[in-house]
């Protein structure tokens, strides 16, 4: 009886096993087959499935070949083996299995060589014809460039090519995904022709993979069976030996870092509102309309999204143009407003020093008609509090922060009387704003060869932007330069035009005005006028300004200016306007580094944003992950003690009191400790059995550190009071500690 049913067990098995496959295996095999041992039936399994392999990659191959053109008989295709001769049901010998296992993997093995060449073969006439195309589009480019410069009656460069050397090169494209796949089947090549055992399985996934041959596609061809199994080892492989990779130029942040940027986000929220700003918000894209000509040669940067509904679409690069958009959009003439939000650049990034594709900025703005500069006081007042009460550090004198100021008159003055053509004044001012970051040879070197300004002027220019003599410290002060460059015969008269000559006049009124309101408001000290500063930004009408971290080496953390006219672009009156944005990523560098938190080190590719997940000083204590201050505790599983475990916590949440439980019904003491010990939680309130019938509560003080225990100048100090007065014991004790969790890592935060 066991023994009939162990054989009809074993038969319902194999009809199973059949049934599956018996579609497939028809061409192979001949004979009926009525009953397996179990060991045979997985082995003949992957015979017959290594065999339908080989099938399907050939059958790929004719699909390829036929859309490349190609020859078959330009590939060794090899022939199908032939068909399985199956002995007696029972009585195979273990030598049939051997082979036929062999003289499957190799016809697979074959098969997929032969479609691996011939995809390769495709993708490499593919990348001949787009590197042909490329080479076409360039030639007619340097044509276009020639014939422009004829009519023009310019000279025409030597080389066509070196007048758009600033323009960075396109890179080839032959399709989403070919470099990859190009990759692997590259490396897949070097495969030997024959295989010898069957840890060549692997290389067999890899190659599906790379012909993105879809496990749907297996499936229907009734080879579910080895599609599940691919697709689980391939699924293995990939959590093995791929990381998940980060978009580059952006960043993750650990808990502590977020607690970080919160009370930074804090500080200058609180500040704009003491100032009288209002917030406001808008989208994070806008029609490609709105930003177009608006950023200069930064609008390269601007990242354009796919079509998707009949409108094109732009991430925002600034918060700027979309407040102009805003304030057009619904007839806003006054508005004191200030936005945090994320814009989006597509530069190339610079992870250590703050530069990144996907950034937080925060802005603030004045719109409306006032008298001249009383608004660029206090926007630059604001800027200078806001430094002012961030940790920065920094070296140089008057401590960790200085404000360039400029005034986009004097920049266009300055440049028309040295010679410069006024289509050429944006540019120019493009090329000078990088004094700061390049030496002035190769800033000459840009405007004379790239800019095709006149040499004779781009010394003129030098004379003024780089001269020691002309210098807010060398003349002591903003109205000292003023007066030093009225002096100037070149810049008083305008270089012989009266309208450069009252633009220059208007400007040097303007700065002076603005130092005596800065003086009085008490920012003055900060901020020093400099003749090199020239914001690239073309909606800049009036002042412009930048902050940078003296020493720090993360370039500027704000920036900004008056722009009268950016407004009326998008309505039908302009709304002068002036306004400030502060990078807070770069303040963000700055204050982890002075914290200890080590930004983890780039990847292979050099892309990585993240940072460990706690400082490498001692400051854990009070930079934490979290602002608890009490851990609830219940001692014992009784229902009662649980029901006034969470009673108790109610309570302190609803006192304002940040406390937390474990989630577990008869959680252990010491599991409680441990939580409180690795979250550094200063306060435990355990309540049991007993504390419940009497109506009390423990309350216990924690030191996790030997300087606390020293500052507090004793042993974990554990008190039982009345329920109803638990919420004034904490309290008690959290005034006695400094106050909460909260305020002692915002102390410490902001005051390094």
């Amino acid at each position: 009886g066991k023994k009939g049913k162990k054989e009809k067990g074993a038969k319902d098995k194999e009809g199973g096993a059949a049934s599956s496959s018996s579609s497939s295996s028809a061409s192979f095999c001949d004979s009926g087959v009525t009953y397996w041992e179990p060991m045979e039936v997985p082995v003949m399994s992957l015979i017959l499935s290594l065999r339908e392999s080989g099938a399907l990659a050939l059958k790929t191959l004719d699909k390829v070949l036929e859309g490349s053109g190609e020859s078959p008989a330009s590939f060794a295709r090899p022939s199908p083996p032939p068909a399985l001769a199956l002995p007696s049901p029972g009585e195979t010998p273990p030598t049939f299995f051997v082979n036929a296992l062999d003289e499957a993997l190799t016809f697979a093995h074959k098969s997929l060589l032969a479609l691996l060449a011939a995809a390769l073969s495709r993708l490499q006439k593919m990348e001949r014809t787009v590197l042909s195309e490329a080479a076409d589009q360039k030639r007619r480019k340097e044509e276009a460039m020639r014939k422009r410069a004829e009519e023009k009656g310019e000279p025409i460069p030597a080389n066509a090519a070196a007048a758009s050397a600033a323009e960075k090169k396109a890179r080839l494209n032959c399709g989403r995904g070919t470099t990859s796949i190009r990759k692997d089947l590259l490396e897949l090549a070097s495969l030997p022709s024959e295989v010898e055992e069957h840890g060549e399985l692997p290389n067999f996934t890899q190659i599906l993979s790379a012909i993105e041959v879809s496990f749907g596609g297996l499936k229907l061809l009734g080879m579910k069976g080895l599609a599940d199994k691919l697709e689980k080892a391939m699924t293995a492989s990939n959590q093995e030996t791929r990381r998940p990779k980060l978009p580059k130029g952006t960043q993750d942040f650990s808990p502590v870092r977020m607690a970080i940027r919160e009370e930074v986000f804090r500080t200058i929220t609180s500040v704009f509102k003491r100032h009288g700003a209002v917030q406001i918000d808008t989208p994070v894209f806008e029609l490609r309309e709105t930003l177009l000509g608006k950023y200069g040669e930064d609008q390269k940067l601007i990242y354009d999204l796919k079509d998707q509904g009949g409108e094109l679409l732009s991430l925002r690069y600034d918060l700027t143009v979309p407040l102009a958009r805003y304030c057009g959009s619904n007839a806003v003439e006054k508005l004191k407003r200030f936005h945090i939000g994320k814009v989006y650049r597509r530069d190339e990034p610079q992870m250590n020093r703050g530069r990144f594709r996907e950034f937080y900025q925060c802005d603030i703005d004045i719109c409306g008609s006032y008298d001249p500069m009383l608004p660029d006081a206090e926007i630059l007042a604001v800027l200078v509090e806001i430094l002012g009460s961030l940790p920065l550090g920094g070296e140089g004198e008057g401590g960790g922060f200085m404000v360039k100021l400029n005034h986009r008159k004097l920049l266009d003055a300055l440049m028309g009387s040295c010679g410069v053509p006024p289509e050429k004044f944006r540019a120019i001012c493009s090329a000078i704003d990088k004094l700061d970051k390049e030496p002035w040879e190769a800033v000459r070197k840009e405007m004379v060869e790239v800019k095709g300004l006149d040499g004779g002027a781009a010394d003129l220019i030098g004379g003024f932007v780089v001269n020691e003599a002309l210098t807010s410290k060398a003349c002591g002060g903003t109205a000292g330069l003023v007066a030093k460059m009225k002096t100037e015969q070149r810049l008083a008269t305008g270089g012989g035009k009266p309208e450069l000559a009252k633009m220059f006049e208007d400007a040097c009124e303007d700065l002076l005005t603005l130092d005596m309101y800065l003086r009085n408001l008490g920012a003055a000290d900060k901020i020093v006028l400099d003749l090199s500063l020239a914001r690239g930004l073309d909606y800049y009408t009036g002042v412009i300004y930048e902050a940078v971290v003296l020493g720090a080496g993360v370039g500027s953390v704000a920036a900004g200016g008056r722009y009268d006219r950016l407004v009326g672009s998008f309505s039908s009156r302009d709304v002068p306007a002036v306004g400030v944005s502060i990078g807070v990523e770069r303040v963000f560098a700055v204050i982890e580094r002075r914290l200890g938190i080590a930004v983890a080190p780039p990847s292979a590719d050099g892309e990585t944003g993240a940072a460990a997940s706690a400082p490498a000083s001692g400051t854990m204590s009070t930079v934490r992950q979290n602002t608890t201050d009490v851990l609830v505790c219940g001692i014992g599983g009784e229902e009662v003690v649980q029901a006034k475990r969470l009673a108790l916590t109610r309570m302190l949440w609803d006192a304002g009191i940040a406390c937390e439980f474990v989630y577990k019904k008869n959680a252990n003491l010491k599991r409680q400790m441990d939580l409180a010990s690795e979250q550094k939680i200063p306060i435990l309130a355990m309540v049991g059995g007993e504390e419940v019938q009497k109506g009390t509560v423990k309350v216990r003080r924690l030191f996790h550190s030997d300087a606390e225990r020293e500052a507090a100048g004793g042993e974990d100090a554990e008190k039982e009071v009345k329920e109803s007065e638990l919420v004034a014991a904490i309290l008690d004790m959290l005034a006695a500690m400094g106050g909460t969790s909260a305020d002692r890592m915002r102390r410490t935060v902001l005051s390094l």
